[in-house]
């Protein structure tokens, strides 16, 4: 959770906390001082809380309460109110509600050599469960209320097992006795620590609008954590849903606008791409199944189990120059492949394989050994530049209708270009036209790329195909 509250730069939260009363007395643990815990260990990156330590009952304070008391009585000393607080009780301790016992003995008697002997074994074993509740609440101090729906109820199951084996037995008038015992027991205080920690963090991810399941490494198809999805679905303001699509399909490179919070067709656009990648019907609607995606990229986890929230105040970089000469690839993964391998001979064809990792808009310019430019694709024969995610692009086409023959032995290459569908249409016209014939106006691949990144497009990406021509 901690992880979870560093990006997302609250301004820090006073809190405290009221005595987590145990009414059976049974629990002989102190909930408070475990919820300070767990509120420090929130706050360890992300300074998010700020505990506000102050006890206002007379019998319970020490010498750092009184003085505290005595400086406040002299006004020389101000202590901010705390904005939340946390309530709760170890609400019920069952203690046996589940019992095994198993017992089994054994005894046998005789002669030996006219001499009487005898000997017995026993064994006996129990297994005891019992049930501890916590509830937890928040609330608003300056009202005295309880926040409505921001609340943890959770319960741990203690055990304790104990088992014993007993035997003795008497021979030649000697006797030997033996007793052997093992005992277990789980302890409640550990799963109140365990109670506490979780409790904490549902109350935090429900207050604050996280998916704090992630912190619990479960899924949030579970149908609690549907509700709760649904129950700020239904709760979210216009705006504010409008500029967490702005700032994850910013984030994800389907959209270039500003964060405003204002809509508009560019942002629709970007929502259908989105939703067709997703496999979410592409309206272009903010839907409750297009709000759970999106707030799943918004806290994505990595391998290692880190995570990172996106902050709605921030805005994805323009595709760094230097790296896309560099042979940098952008944010989408444009993959392309030669039938034949990159090391063709003269008089060979050139058929090409394209594969972006989402849906964008595409364009591929080829360099040949005369250093010649030209645009293939789209083309007359494939007009349409928007391409699905994870579906093959062939050029030219599998009916041949035009094809691409290497003529002398020499360098070549392939540059395909990924962006959003709007980004390629503030290109030169040079650069837009109908494809299959020689550019004017820029002589050479890098002319094309520098064209490209003045846009200072964030989606902007570019895949290439390097192919050595060798001689029949």
């Amino acid at each position: 959770m901690d992880e979870m509250l560093a990006s997302t730069h609250q301004t820090p939260i006073r809190i405290t906390s009221k005595s987590i009363a145990d009414p059976s007395g049974k629990a002989g643990t102190s909930v408070k001082d475990l919820v300070i815990t767990a509120l420090a260990q929130m706050s360890e990156r992300s300074k998010t809380f700020q505990f506000v330590d102050y006890e206002i009952n007379l019998v319970q304070q020490d010498t750092v309460q009184y003085l505290s008391s005595l400086l406040l009585g002299m006004n020389a000393m101000n202590i901010e109110p705390p904005q939340v607080y946390v309530s709760g009780a170890v609400s019920y301790i069952d203690e046996n509600v589940v019992g095994k016992r198993r017992s089994l003995g054994i005894s046998a008697d005789g002669l030996i050599r006219g001499h009487e002997f005898s000997t017995d074994l026993a064994y006996d074993g129990d297994v005891h469960a019992s049930i501890i509740a916590l509830e937890l609440h928040l609330g608003e101090l300056r009202t005295r209320t309880l926040v409505p729906g921001i609340y943890a109820a959770n319960s741990a199951i203690v055990a304790k097992s104990g088992s014993g084996i007993e035997g003795g037995g008497t021979i030649f008038k000697t006797g030997v006795q033996f007793s052997l015992s093992n005992d277990h027991s789980q302890g409640s205080g550990l799963a109140l620590r365990s109670l506490v920690d979780l409790g904490m963090i549902e109350l935090v991810g429900k207050w604050l609008k996280l998916p704090y399941w992630q912190c619990l490494s479960l899924n949030e198809a579970a149908p609690e954590f549907q509700r709760e999805l649904r129950t700020w679905y239904d709760a979210a303001t216009p705006a504010y849903l409008t500029m967490l699509a702005q700032t994850v399909l910013r984030r994800e490179t389907y959209y270039d606008g500003p964060v405003d919070g204002i809509s508009s067709t560019e942002l629709k656009a970007a929502i259908a791409e989105f939703q067709m990648d997703q496999d979410i019907p592409s309206t272009g609607l903010l839907s409750f199944p297009t709000y759970q995606a999106m707030l799943a990229k918004r806290v994505p986890v990595d391998v290692h189990g880190n995570v990172q929230k996106v902050d709605l105040s921030a805005v994805a970089p323009a595709s760094d120059a230097l790296s896309l000469k560099e042979g940098g690839q952008g944010p989408i993964d444009v993959t392309l492949s030669a039938e034949g391998g990159d090391h063709p001979r003269v008089g060979d064809e050139l058929n090409l394989d394209v594969r972006l990792n989402r849906s964008a808009a595409l364009r591929c310019y080829y360099e040949d050994a005369s250093h010649t430019v030209t645009q293939i694709y789209p083309n007359p024969f494939e007009p349409m530049s928007e391409v699905q995610a994870y579906s093959s692009t062939s050029i030219p086409v599998k009916d041949k209708r035009f094809s691409i023959r290497f003529e002398k032995p020499g360098h070549e290459e392939v540059l395909c270009f990924a962006a959003n569908a709007s980004v390629f249409e503030h290109l030169p016209s040079e650069l837009k036209g109908p494809g299959l014939e020689t550019i004017t106006g820029f002589p050479a691949l890098v002319d094309i790329t520098n064209a490209m990144l003045a846009l200072n497009a964030p989606s902007l990406s570019v895949g290439r195909l390097n192919v050595a021509v060798g001689s029949r």
